[in-house]
C-alpha cells in the first residue's frame, strides 16, 4: 500500500470508522482505482476495489504474526537438515532463522509468501488462465520433493465468503483433497476476534464458519503433515 493505503489503515480503527466512515470509504475507492490504474496485481477495477475494501478491514495484527511463530515452533529443533521454503521472500523470519543451522532452498523469492492459495488463481499476479487444480499440483510437487517421512507445514486461509481473485478460501473438503496421501500430525485453527483485536485458537467448526464477507479477515488453518511411504494418492 502507498500513502493512501497507510492513511486508510490509520483511519480504519473502530473509532475511525465510526467517526469518519465516509472518508474511509472514499479513500478506499480512490486507493482501489489507483491500484487498477497502476496495473498492480489485479486486472479489473471491480477486483481492485474489492481488494482495497478488504485491506481496510485487515487486522492490525496480521495473520503472519500467528503463522510465523506456529511454524517456527515446529521446526526450531532442525539441525543439519535440508529445508524447502515454498514462496519464500528475503528477510522473512522463518527462512533467516533456519539458515543458522540448516541448508534452506527457496522457490522463486519474487512470489508472495502465502503461496498455495494463489497458485492457479486467475486475475492476480498476471495470471490469465485459471487452473482449478493448481494448488493440488503444487502439493504433489512438494510430495515428490520430500523424502519418505519428511514433514510439511501449511498455513491456509480458512472459512467462507467471496475470495477470488485475491486467493482461495479453504474448507474441510478442500483441505482433505489438498493433503490426500499425507499423514496429518497436527492441526490448529485461528479466528480473529474483532471485538478484542485478538487472534484466538478455535475449534475447526468455528474457523469453518468464519464469513470473510462479514468478518474483518479470514480464519487460518495451520497443518502439520508427514509424507506417506507411497506419496499422494
Amino acid at each position: 500500500m502507498g500513502v493512501i493505503g497507510a492513511a486508510l489503515r490509520c483511519l480504519s480503527t473502530q473509532v475511525g470508522r465510526r467517526r469518519l466512515g465516509w472518508l474511509v470509504d472514499a479513500l478506499s475507492a480512490i486507493d482501489g482505482a489507483s491500484v487498477w490504474l497502476g496495473r498492480m496485481e489485479f486486472a479489473s477495477l471491480r477486483d481492485c476495489l474489492f481488494y482495497s475494501r478488504k485491506q481496510v478491514r485487515q487486522p492490525r495484527v496480521g495473520e503472519r504474526e500467528i503463522e510465523y511463530p506456529w511454524v517456527y515452533k515446529r521446526v526450531s529443533d532442525l539441525r543439519d537438515c535440508r529445508v524447502l521454503d515454498v514462496g519464500a521472500k528475503r528477510g522473512l523470519p522463518i527462512t533467516d532463522l533456519l539458515l543458522d543451522q540448516n541448508t534452506v532452498y527457496t522457490i522463486d523469492s519474487s512470489l508472495p509468501e502465502s503461496t498455495l492459495e494463489h497458485v492457479g488463481v486467475a486475475g492476480r499476479y498476471d495470471v490469465d488462465a485459471a487452473d482449478e487444480e493448481g494448488d493440488s499440483h503444487a502439493m504433489r510437487e512438494i510430495d515428490r520433493i520430500l523424502r519418505p517421512g519428511g514433514r510439511a507445514l501449511l498455513t491456509l486461509p480458512y472459512g467462507v465468503g467471496r475470495s477470488l481473485p485475491l486467493n482461495r478460501l479453504y474448507g474441510p473438503e478442500q483441505v482433505r483433497k489438498l493433503i490426500s496421501g499425507f499423514q496429518l500430525i497436527e492441526s490448529e485453527y485461528f479466528r480473529y476476534a474483532a471485538r478484542y483485536s485478538l487472534w484466538l485458537s478455535v475449534p475447526e467448526e468455528t474457523a469453518r464458519a468464519n464469513d470473510w464477507d462479514a468478518e474483518p479477515w479470514y480464519a487460518l488453518a495451520c497443518l502439520h503433515l508427514r509424507k506417506g511411504a507411497y506419496g499422494v494418492a
